[in-house]
């Protein structure tokens, strides 16, 4: 890789978090004016990261780096990249155009937009070893749109921005500050002339610090104030509600106020601070386990079976492990100590049973009291360890880092020739709390975008296929005797296994007793694979529940009858062990099975295995048709070239990774809310 700092960052599997900058070329620049501008540039800095002054780490987020995104355009962009170098923050630089082309260009006037001195200053920041990479846009359009696209693809891959601007947004303005300040607070991002449709504004807020042009000569003591601004929750379609057009200093003076700031952005403002702490914790969670996460790392495709990877990829597969390992083990723990509930709950009401229908003994009653309060405890434990959405959230990172992973191997694109990113089709209706698996996936891929230098390999058409293989599997063998679908079969230690055949594959192995047109070869071992294990020991369990239910209600029904016929029957008077008669052993085992009843029915709604075999054996079929399309399009007579092939099996593979992001995103919200719960029985 030619970008070693990245190198670094992804090794560490660690999410910074980029802060944009956008601000006017032609700021004031009298002494007193920069110093004002400075120390509002700092103020601004600091309540994003809150630096610890002897470390330089935050101390909100002490796990996570903050980094800069800038175009390093003159003025406000090269002012805020030079305050973040001194204060020791690493940057990005993305330019609008060919390095020279940027830093050579003239207005319409013939003038250049560079003196000497800003175009020294640009030289000396994108050459600074704080620089982390310098990332040229693709060229097209004319310079409006170039440095329009520039601006959106700062806001597309920045958790927040900052503004160094008057607030004043012309009509119909193109380009410029005003522009870019509009187009991120209503959503409008570099993919949206590519991709039509609604655009979802981020929650992402704009810090907007009051920044006078050159040319003009009032003084204001509004001047240099800050404030953030979020997209607001219905958006008109003007835009009185974040401009200052036609604002006098009084209603300037009252936006810019601390009443203000606190009425409207204090709720915003917190949520966006829990995306923070969101993201800090994942990067505490990777430098916790960094151990467990290089021993349970597995790569989703081998270098042997995967001969094209780029620089994008690696990026992708380097964070997929973190996430990946992690979710693992937040599974592990969160099904450990939900198992612990369960049981502990589950003796301490046999304790209370006892001491009530057997011996009114302290210990009895003791042992309840001591049970309650671990179960409590333990329950207390997995709430403030979140397990539960830790390794929700952490599997979506790495479901979508494993689309992201193929797409950037196969080169896949959308519209316009530009890269499909995940972002663009993951979580868009999942909002709130879990938004920062969306700004952890975009940090991943500006990585990875910014480390293309342009000018790798294309892709072949036995890559493409090899590739599509990897990620979807083989087709399936059809029986045309017995009219059904057979999968590969594989003999390892003397036991018959499923073979590893990509996603498709997966989803076969989880959903194969649902499906009618699937079938294992004969004699192939059938009873030494283990078919959708958890749907299966759930589906005992609720058996076992049903009995234990039935056989309660009818010890109930049967003791009931016996003392109502016959009173002085024998058997309730004889005492079988010494203080306990039958009576009272009747009622303990009576009030004992419907806990075992409880317990199977809370162990078997925690897990909820049922409707995710449903989910796997609909996406199953899709996969399988996925795979079929992609053979059809390797027939000689289905295209005129191997380009032709190339590009409909990329379409393909553009196409499944929609469905496979929509498919995450469904289990997203199905086991999000599975956590476990006390017994409510």
């Amino acid at each position: 890789m030619n970008h070693p700092a990245i190198e670094q960052i992804a090794q560490s599997k660690k999410l910074p978090v980029f802060i944009g900058v956008t601000g006017h070329r032609n700021i004031r620049c009298g002494k007193e004016d920069l110093e004002k501008l400075s120390a509002a540039v700092k103020k601004v800095l600091a309540e994003i990261i809150d630096p610890d002054v002897s470390t330089g780490k935050s101390k909100k987020y002490p796990h996570t780096e903050f980094m800069l995104l800038t175009s390093l355009a003159a003025g406000g962009d090269q002012f805020v990249t030079e305050i973040a170098k001194n204060m020791g923050m690493r940057y990005g630089v993305v330019l609008p155009m060919k390095r020279e082309a940027f830093l050579n260009r003239t207005d319409n006037n013939g003038q250049p937009n560079f003196n000497e001195l800003q175009k020294a200053k640009a030289n000396e920041l994108m050459n600074d070893e704080k620089c982390l990479f310098v990332y040229e846009m693709p060229q097209e359009g004319d310079d409006d749109q170039k440095f329009r696209d520039a601006a959106r693809f700062i806001s597309d891959n920045s958790c927040c921005g900052i503004a160094l601007w008057d607030g004043i947004v012309s009509v119909n303005q193109q380009a410029g500050t005003g522009a870019a300040v509009r187009d991120s607070l209503h959503g409008v991002t570099y993919r949206s002339e590519c991709f039509p449709g609604i655009t979802i504004p981020e929650t992402r807020p704009i810090y907007h610090i009051y920044t006078p042009r050159a040319d003009v000569t009032t003084q204001s003591k509004n001047f240099y104030k800050t404030r953030s601004i979020f997209p607001q929750p219905l958006l008109e379609t003007g835009e009185k509600w974040f401009s200052l057009n036609n604002c006098d200093e009084a209603e300037i003076a009252r936006r810019f106020s601390p009443e203000w700031e606190k009425k409207n952005r204090q709720k915003r403002q917190a949520k966006f601070a829990e995306h923070l702490h969101s993201i800090d914790r994942y990067n505490r969670d990777v430098a916790r386990y960094e151990k467990y996460i290089e021993k349970k790392q597995h790569v989703i495709a081998s270098k042997k079976k995967l001969q094209r990877r780029t620089d994008a990829s690696d990026i992708c597969e380097q964070y997929y492990f973190a996430s990946d390992a992690l979710a693992l083990h937040s599974q592990t723990r969160r099904n450990h100590l939900g198992r612990w509930i369960i049981v502990l709950a589950g003796l301490s009401y046999i304790s209370l049973n006892f001491f009530s229908d057997f011996r009114e003994t302290v210990v009895a009653l003791l042992l309840y009291v001591i049970l309650l309060a671990v179960t409590l405890l333990v329950f207390s434990w997995v709430k403030r360890r979140q397990y539960h959405e830790s390794y929700v959230l952490y599997r979506a990172i790495a479901e979508g880092l494993r689309v992201q992973f193929f797409w950037c191997a196969a080169d896949v694109r959308g519209n316009r020739h530009i890269k499909a990113q995940v972002q663009d089709y993951y979580l868009r209706r999942q909002k709130g709390h879990i938004e920062w698996v969306r700004m952890a996936l975009r940090t991943v891929n500006l990585l990875a975008e910014a480390c293309q230098d342009g000018n790798s390999d294309p892709v072949t058409l036995e890559e493409v296929k090899n590739i599509s293989e990897l990620w979807l599997g083989k087709m399936d063998r059809f029986n045309s005797d017995s009219g059904v679908w057979e999968f590969p079969l594989s003999q390892e230690d003397g036991i018959t296994k499923i073979k590893h055949n990509g996603q498709s594959g997966y989803y076969l192995q989880k959903s194969l007793h649902r499906l009618s047109d699937v079938t294992l070869p004969a004699k192939s071992g059938k009873k030494a694979i283990k078919i959708s294990h958890f749907f299966f020991m759930g589906r005992l369990l609720s058996i076992l529940a049903a009995v234990c239910i039935a056989v309660s209600v009818m010890l109930i029904i049967g003791l009931t009858a016996v003392i109502t016929v016959s009173p002085e029957n024998a058997l309730l008077q004889k005492n079988i062990i010494a203080g306990v008669n039958l009576q009272n052993c009747i009622v303990f085992m009576a009030g004992l099975l419907p806990i075992a009843a409880m317990m199977m029915k809370e162990c078997a709604s925690f897990m909820g295995y049922d409707e995710d075999v449903r989910r796997c054996a609909w996406y199953y079929s899709i996969f399988k048709r996925t795979i079929i399309e992609i053979d059809e399009c390797l027939k000689e007579n289905a295209y005129a070239n191997d380009n032709d092939r190339i590009e409909a099996i990329r379409f393909k593979l553009f196409e499944i990774g929609k469905e496979a992001l929509m498919e995450n995103a469904d289990w997203v919200m199905l086991n999000e809310k599975r956590a476990p719960e006390i017994p409510s029985n």
